[in-house]
């Protein structure tokens, strides 16, 4: 069928999308029915419009970044797990000039359990070292700590612990034991995630890609593929250090100077070596 223009202007089974002056290219024949809508905020697709038609550029739209958002969880999480074991790698691997180890005491531990419909236990140490820098002051560091629940049992309160830290900046440190055991372990938990993620990727892509077709406008991939890209970006470069940095804010760590008293008479052998006689 064939609209003229009157018939998009007054007809029931024409609809005039024309974003300016008439254009038979615009009138969309509807086969019967009533689809002169005013104002009621339905969308009409016509494909062969392409990225002209308005609806056409919003519905692409939509569908990227969508489609993009389900698509990008997997190399955002994939990446960020990534970066979290080659970090605990080299910071085992550092050499003695750049991290020191020594001894920390566990002042407590406790279980944390989250309320609400998805319960998850978390398993807190607290412990507290000495860290003595290469100008011979001496920092006494307190921090809260999650650990594996296999170390939780392990270890009882009082007990001393391996502990590694960046010399300069005492609060960034960790469990040797605990990190090595997680560097070299893979969760059950991590491979189910990997495969519920993989099933939101291929919808994603299905939904990013159906964009073009759908509605006949190619937009919509650009937001898709951006949204997959930054999504990656981040989970390599942001989502790790992040965490890390909220794990070192003083809520979970204190780094202060040792009043004379408070000094032990060994606060760090890692530093001493790396220092020479």
């Amino acid at each position: 069928m064939t609209c003229t223009v009157e018939e998009c202007n007054t007809g029931t089974e024409c609809y005039d999308t024309s974003p300016g002056d008439y254009d038979p290219q615009y009138c969309l024949d509807c086969d019967g029915g009533d689809c002169h809508h005013e104002g009621d905020g339905d969308m009409a697709l016509n494909p062969d419009l392409g990225c002209s038609g308005e609806d056409n550029l919003m519905v692409a739209v939509l569908m990227g970044i969508m489609g993009g958002s389900f698509a990008c969880i997997l190399p955002c999480c994939g990446l960020c797990y990534r970066s979290q074991r080659k970090w605990a790698e080299d910071f085992l691997s550092a050499p003695a000039d750049k991290v020191s180890r020594t001894q920390a005491g566990l002042q407590r531990k406790w279980i944390e359990t989250s309320s609400g419909e998805s319960k998850s236990t978390s398993y807190m140490f607290e412990i507290q070292f000495f860290a003595q820098r290469r100008s011979g002051e001496t920092y006494k560091v307190c921090g809260k700590v999650t650990v594996m629940e296999e170390t939780y049992n392990k270890q009882e309160q009082g007990a001393q612990i391996e502990v590694a830290y960046r010399v300069g900046n005492e609060g960034d440190f960790i469990l040797v034991e605990d990190v090595s055991k997680r560097s070299r372990s893979s969760p059950k938990m991590f491979h189910c995630l990997l495969c519920a993620f993989g099933a939101f990727m291929v919808v994603g892509l299905l939904v990013g890609v159906a964009s073009f077709p759908l509605s006949g406008c190619f937009l919509g991939l650009i937001p898709f593929i951006l949204v997959i890209v930054g999504g990656a970006l981040a989970g390599r470069f942001l989502c790790f250090p992040l965490a890390r940095k909220i794990s070192q804010s003083s809520f979970y760590v204190t780094v202060t100077p040792c009043s004379p008293g408070e000094r032990p008479v060994a606060a760090s052998i890692g530093v001493a070596a790396a220092a020479g006689p």
